[in-house]
């Protein structure tokens, strides 16, 4: 059974894959061709692996496994002593 963290991270990298997608098809050009050496450039999957958005998601992915593996509590000494969360004021009635 995944963990939330699990599909949260699934979640996020499908929503980048489509849009590596949605980008990479947004540069597609449709147009009559006339003769076989008229022709459109061609998008390939490898076309699409190798574009700009592509290496932008392989580093949003790169970062979103970097911050899962960070280990939390090494921010603990940072924290604000007497508080567990952002919503502890608004809780007391504060």
């Amino acid at each position: 059974m995944l963990r939330p963290g699990q599909v949260i991270a699934l979640c996020a990298i499908a929503l980048l894959t489509i849009g590596v997608v949605m980008v990479s098809s947004a540069k597609m050009r449709l147009g009559p061709v006339d003769s076989a050496e008229d022709h459109l450039p061609k998008v390939t999957a490898t076309s699409v692996l190798l574009s700009r958005s592509a290496a932008y998601m392989a580093l949003a992915v790169g970062a979103m496994a970097v911050g899962a593996m960070a280990p939390s509590g090494g921010w603990r000494p940072w924290a604000r002593p007497g508080r567990s969360g952002p919503c502890d004021s608004w809780r007391a009635g504060a």
